[in-house]
């Protein structure tokens, strides 16, 4: 699911609909430096439970996980 703009709010609710609804809770989530990912988002995540895993924003190796080449 694409969105055009990113905002906290925004991915704290994908989180929920997209991954916890669907799926259930998780562990760990690998997360880039983004604004997206400031304040409210931490706030969610230690309330869950969910450990964070910060990676550099344009990190080809870490990113690879997550990240499909085109």
């Amino acid at each position: 699911k694409s969105i055009k703009i990113l905002t906290s709010i925004k991915v704290i609710k994908f989180i929920y609909n997209e991954i916890i609804y669907r799926y259930s809770i998780f562990g760990k989530l690998k997360i880039n430096r983004g604004s997206e990912f400031k304040k409210n988002v931490i706030i969610e995540f230690k309330k869950l439970r969910i450990a964070r895993i910060v990676i550099s924003v344009y990190n080809i190796k870490a990113n690879s996980i997550v990240e499909y080449k085109y």
